[in-house]
């Protein structure tokens, strides 16, 4: 049996809205773990005066309030007002909150360019994929182009945002860019997949016909990696049930709706969460 822990405070009835990262959080324990868990999206903002005010109002705990201010005016860094809050807290070892103020000191060294990045994939990866895209595009509007690993970083986990929400001709153009900025084949053999879904198969064939011999090659080492995960998907359940349900589809339509409709679903489950890993 888990070891149990005793909360401090109170749940807020008002959550304190981290926008920021698109998070609310309704208890001090909560804030802990966002310290500990999601170190790396934490910094100095971190140390202002609603946050104390909601330690305050919303959590009832006055002491802990009272002892956050002094930070506030000494313009203390986060990590010192993160481990304070932890130590009193109590929620981790002693030794955890010690490796947590020591990520948090070394993350704040980041440049801005590379935490807007950090808090796009964050949302990218919590399903808020439209935020994480607008960060995303927002990030690549401003990012030197001289950043060129940073900016092809950017490209590729758009791109994957973009495949994961279905937006394929868009996932393609992604990498695409990635892979003219760093030239990884990763990038090229993800753009060819996006482009391939994205379009007719006559209309692929002909983009192919027009490309270089590097991309041509790089499409036929695509199909083989098809063709093996079309023999993978052919021994599994869900292939079972689609040739099922065609059959009773062309029968009649209206008969198996619902299963379809479901069967939908858990595959596009299956696919989000592979291509979230």
């Amino acid at each position: 049996m888990g070891k149990a822990l005793l909360c401090v405070g109170k749940t807020a009835n008002i959550p304190y809205d981290l926008s920021k990262i698109g998070i609310s959080i309704y208890s001090i324990e909560e804030l802990c773990f966002l310290f500990k868990e999601e170190t790396i999206l934490i910094d100095d903002s971190i140390v202002c005066r609603s946050l104390i005010d909601w330690i305050r109002d919303e959590c009832a705990l006055t002491e802990l309030a009272d002892s956050l201010y002094p930070f506030l005016r000494a313009g203390s860094s986060a990590s010192a007002f993160a481990g304070a809050i932890l130590e009193y807290v109590g929620y981790y070892p002693p030794d955890e909150i010690k490796q947590i103020e020591a990520f948090l000191k070394t993350s704040i060294h980041l440049d801005q360019y590379e935490k807007k990045k950090n808090v796009a994939d964050y949302l990218a990866k919590s399903g808020k994929g439209w935020r994480a895209i607008r960060i995303y595009q927002d990030a690549l509007s401003t990012l030197p182009k001289e950043r060129k690993e940073l900016r092809a970083s950017v490209y590729h986990n758009l791109g994957c945002t973009c495949a994961r929400m279905f937006l394929f001709e868009s996932a393609s153009d992604c990498f695409v860019e990635a892979f003219r900025l760093t030239g990884r084949d990763e990038d090229m053999s993800s753009a060819l997949a996006a482009r391939r879904i994205a379009m007719s198969d006559q209309d692929y064939v002909n983009y192919i016909a027009e490309s270089d011999r590097d991309t041509a090659d790089k499409s036929l080492e695509l199909e083989r990696k098809i063709e093996s995960l079309n023999r993978q998907w052919n021994g599994t359940n869900e292939a079972a049930e689609v040739a099922h349900y065609r059959t009773e589809y062309e029968t009649d339509p209206t008969a198996c709706a619902e299963e379809l409709k479901d069967l939908a679903e858990r595959l596009k489950d299956r696919y989000r969460s592979m291509a979230r890993e």
